[in-house]
């Protein structure tokens, strides 16, 4: 089940992100705040679910499950792009794709 996947990643980087300060593992955790917020929002708008047949709603307790599971399964979408739009920015904006800019800008 990815619901055990995403709290321990969510971990993993976010130590990574404040112990070498690269930029990406804060991509990573705003790939990971990006796919949860969205998994939220989707178990929101429609709290209900088929079983064998029968409209079951989805109690308030129950949807941080879900939205786990979900965000999980959109990671797999939500981190190459993050990470991708994160590249091409950092080519655009230093020239280069590298962890630390440069002291100046390039002219």
């Amino acid at each position: 089940m990815m619901i055990f996947a995403v709290p321990v990643l969510t971990a993993m980087m976010l130590f990574l992100a404040v112990v070498t300060k690269r930029w990406v593992f804060k991509a990573a955790l705003v790939a990971i705040a990006l796919s949860y917020a969205g998994s939220v929002g989707v178990i929101s708008y429609d709290p209900y679910f088929d079983d064998a047949g029968s409209r079951e709603f989805i109690e308030w307790r129950f949807r941080w499950v879900w939205a786990g599971e979900l965000c999980g399964i959109l990671l797999f979408v939500t981190m190459p792009v993050v990470l991708a739009i994160g590249a091409v920015y950092r080519r655009v904006r230093y020239g280069r794709i590298a962890d630390d800019p440069p002291e100046t800008p390039p002219q």
